[in-house]
């Protein structure tokens, strides 16, 4: 049999938050430029510092509810794939709950804070400013 609770999960956690209201680069070596805001932890897509059950609410509201923005939508992208939709919530509960593989790299987030050297990046104003702090 399937398991099935991390998507069960997903469901469940995008109903409440309604009710409470790549092209990959391989091996090749070249110099990069980074700027602060190009720093992030993948998964925290409302940019507390922590990755948690507060993302995936965050996620849900924002795709499903007209919910804001996530500051860092390269952050929110927690399966690098370079769009944030259902199959991030999916992911990250599958990481956080049903040990899931962790988020790719820069991730994930609760144990460092880097660059994303990934394509395609998507904006990501807020940075990775929480976690430099700590």
């Amino acid at each position: 049999m399937k398991n099935t609770w991390p998507l069960t999960l997903v469901l469940v956690l995008c109903i409440t938050s309604f009710i409470d209201l790549e092209a990959r680069i391989g091996n090749l070596r070249f110099p990069i430029d980074v700027d602060l805001e190009e720093i992030l932890g993948r998964g925290d897509s409302n940019n507390d510092g922590r990755v948690n059950i507060s993302d995936t609410s965050f996620l849900c509201l924002y795709l499903f509810a007209g919910g804001q923005e996530p500051p860092c939508l390269n952050q929110a992208d927690v399966d690098d794939n370079g769009r944030v939709d259902l199959s991030d919530i999916i992911y990250l509960n599958s990481w956080l709950f049903g040990g899931g593989a962790s988020p790719p790299s820069p991730g994930p987030f609760n144990q460092h804070c880097a660059p994303d050297l990934t394509l395609p990046n998507l904006s990501c104003e807020a940075g990775c400013g929480s976690y430099l702090s700590d």
